[in-house]
């Protein structure tokens, strides 16, 4: 690229198509690396993308600065999403976009994963306490909860733990109670479906509470 420009200002002025060239390859290079980028993309690789943009750069091409600078700043977008996401206990999205911005390796992220593991073993640990105790102190309901928040922090554990003791509930009130917990989203995020699925099952039992919820969840705006 330097020569071209040196030939230019030589008084050769079809240099200036050879720089044309280069010009369009770059182009096309910083595209590919920015298709690295894309979340939708089945071989996504933000790494493979920075390092595509670092070699543009090298090249003389101006442009890729900007690339690196876009990548760097989605990389601190994600971050920040998680940490807004965690503040309005919607960990679910909260740990989807830490996962995003580890890919661009930020320890911050990487920290926050980790954190979000040990709290979702805390967590199954506290469900088997409930869930384990005898019929006086076991409160299958407070497991229940224990471990949809395990698998909201990523546990798949917690899910094969709360798919086993759902699927031995069978008490009319212990079926409004998880209803109720999915519907009015007590430190779990909400799931109407699954509201709706548990109340039912408590409607069969003749539980007076599950109806009127299940009415009153026919005439949410929000359903």
């Amino acid at each position: 690229r330097e020569l071209y420009q040196l030939a230019i200002a030589g008084g050769y002025p079809l240099a200036a198509v050879d720089i044309e060239r280069l010009n369009t390859n770059a182009e096309q290079r910083l595209a590919t690396g920015r298709r690295y980028e894309e979340i939708e993309f089945a071989i996504r690789n933000v790494r493979r993308a920075l390092k595509i943009y670092r070699q543009v750069r090298a090249s003389g091409y101006r442009p890729a600065q900007a690339a690196i600078d876009h990548w760097h700043a989605n990389a601190n977008v994600y971050l920040l999403r998680g940490e807004l996401f965690q503040l309005e206990r919607n960990i679910v999205l909260a740990r989807e976009n830490y996962l995003r911005a580890s890919e661009y390796r930020l320890a911050a992220a990487n920290n926050k994963i980790a954190e979000f593991d040990n709290m979702a073993v805390t967590l199954i640990g506290e469900g088997a306490v409930h869930e384990s105790g005898d019929k006086k102190d076991r409160d299958v309901v407070q497991a229940v909860k224990k471990y949809i928040q395990a698998k909201e922090y990523g546990s798949d554990t917690a899910e094969v733990h709360l798919n086993r003791l759902l699927a031995n509930v069978d008490d009319p009130s212990e079926l409004f109670a998880i209803g109720s917990l999915y519907y009015h989203g007590v430190e779990v995020n909400k799931d109407y479906q699954q509201a709706l699925t548990w109340l039912t099952k408590a409607k069969k039992h003749r539980s007076i509470e599950a109806c009127k919820l299940i009415a009153g969840m026919y005439e949410d705006e929000n359903m």
